[in-house]
């Protein structure tokens, strides 16, 4: 074992990449509901995190691409949120990121790591989307540490993308057949990792983190329209033309295209979460509730309707 990491026992909460604002969501949780516990904070950043430091953070640089930093940066932690990075495109790369910091947990003896993983990471054939966190997963596995994979759905947040073009064209084009999707508040999501850090479980578990709607595109327009006010319809579309139905909706090729990935995935069933232990979880944070999506919409008019 390391022996920078090994001499303390502070036992303080450690959020990674606190610089996103899902990490940052789960420290302010944190200062709300445990204002007494040390917490770590660490970052590549840590000009960004002035705030926070003036607030009792204690703010550290990392990089998971820089195995060097982490031994420092982790020392004292007892447990340990592991906020999956945003690297994209080369996968490889992510993993290793995440490994790095799964490593340095274990030399600097994290009693337990909460993992942000994602919905479909344990499929037998994980999506590209998924890859990631499934190498991930299989990492944690190998050591002896406790763990909290988290499986979040795909945030509610992709309406604030999709439904300002719906709103402008009157259309919402969809290649779903019969499936549904299952969203999550990204705000959800920051409330159980928080949970899962402060709850004390010190086994290993793997929990769904979504929202307790499915919806599919009717539904959703339906629901759109009614609280946005204004009116939306779901356009039946082939999928090899959804690209373009988006594109001539207003989104960029790049949007277009992620939207179509989704419509493909929720087609063939991977994005409906039949079951969620949200709500379960967010038992160690009293007062809080899962988000539905009328809430979501309702909290997020403003937006919709402005972009």
């Amino acid at each position: 074992m390391n022996s920078i990491c090994s001499s303390s026992t502070s036992g303080s909460l450690l959020v990674s990449g606190a610089s996103g604002a899902l990490a940052r969501q789960v420290i302010e949780l944190l200062l709300r509901y445990r204002p007494h516990q040390p917490i770590i904070a660490t970052t590549r950043q840590p000009h960004k995190l002035e705030d926070l430091a003036a607030r009792g953070v204690s703010v550290r640089f990392a990089d998971f691409d820089q195995p060097d930093s982490l031994d420092v940066a982790i020392k004292g932690a007892s447990r340990m949120l592991l906020v999956s990075t945003n690297t994209q495109g080369v996968p490889p790369r992510r993993s290793t990121q995440h490994g790095n910091a799964i490593e340095a947990a274990w030399r600097c003896g994290v009693q337990h790591l909460v993992y942000t993983s994602f919905a479909t990471a344990g499929a037998a054939q994980p999506s590209p989307i998924a890859v990631d966190h499934a190498a991930t997963e299989r990492k944690l596995r190998q050591g002896q540490t406790g763990f909290s994979i988290l499986r979040n759905a795909i945030y509610a947040e992709l309406l604030l993308a999709t439904l300002p073009l719906a709103c402008r064209s009157g259309q919402l084009p969809c290649a779903q057949g019969r499936g549904r999707m299952t969203l999550v508040a990204r705000a959800d999501c920051a409330a159980a990792a928080a949970a899962a850090l402060v709850d004390g479980f010190d086994g290993r578990r793997v929990l769904s983190v979504a929202g307790e709607e499915a919806l599919d595109a009717r539904a959703l327009a339906s629901l759109a329209s009614e609280v946005l006010s204004t009116r939306i319809e779901a356009l039946e579309t082939p999928p090899d033309q959804l690209e373009a139905a988006w594109r001539k909706c207003g989104a960029l090729p790049g949007m277009a295209s992620v939207f179509a990935g989704m419509d493909r995935s929720t087609a063939k069933g991977e994005m409906e979460i039949p079951v969620s232990d949200l709500r379960e979880l967010l038992r160690a944070l009293p007062g809080l509730t899962p988000m539905g999506m009328r809430e979501f919409l309702q909290a997020h008019q403003a937006v919709i309707l402005r972009g």
